[in-house]
């Protein structure tokens, strides 16, 4: 059972990139290549580091596979900005490197896990401020999937329940957030 709940989690992920691609497609929202860039390669950190630490990776996959296409469509859309939210996500970026190198593959999990969670702050801040009910049903699928990755965990282990709790959470909050105009 717990096998299939990861499986899901990394689909539910998927989807809620799939809400935000077809967001893009059909209405003129502008979105940050480098953003969705810097959360892939923050993605791919907590991934690899997951694997190499034989922990729960599969929501993971779902993550990095829609922030990778989201990434994509982005090119294509020419949608180069680059914002203080990137300077600040690329430091992030490289302070997970830099802790991954000294400290191993167990701290880069917990470096990327809370750098993912610091660089949806201004997010948070611009639900707080501006209440956008359209924007919920991606953060509803992510919640979903990072409950489903938690409780698809093998054990207590760090390595099995902290980017799914941390995300989790995250989510949660945006969520509260931007239903509030609901």
């Amino acid at each position: 059972m717990k096998k299939y709940l990861g499986n899901v989690s990394a689909i539910a992920a998927m989807l809620g990139y799939v809400v935000i691609i077809v967001q893009l497609l059909s209405t003129d929202i502008r979105a940050s290549f480098a953003t969705f860039a810097l959360y892939f390669i923050l993605g791919v950190i907590s991934l690899i580091s997951l694997v190499l630490q034989k922990g729960n990776y599969k929501l993971l996959l779902g993550i990095v596979a829609g922030s990778g296409a989201t990434t994509v469509l982005l090119i294509f859309r020419g949608s180069f900005a680059w914002t203080t939210l990137d300077t600040v996500i690329s430091a992030l970026v490289l302070v997970c490197l830099i802790v991954w190198k000294i400290q191993g593959a167990r701290a880069a999990v917990i470096a990327s896990t809370i750098a993912i969670c610091l660089a949806g702050v201004p997010t948070a801040v611009q639900f707080w401020q501006h209440p956008q009910a359209a924007a919920a049903p991606p953060w509803i699928l992510w919640f979903t999937a990072s409950m489903l990755s938690f409780f698809a965990r093998k054990s207590w282990k760090l390595e099995e329940w902290f980017f799914q709790a941390m995300t989790a959470i995250a989510a949660a909050v945006m969520v509260i957030l931007s239903i509030r105009s609901w």
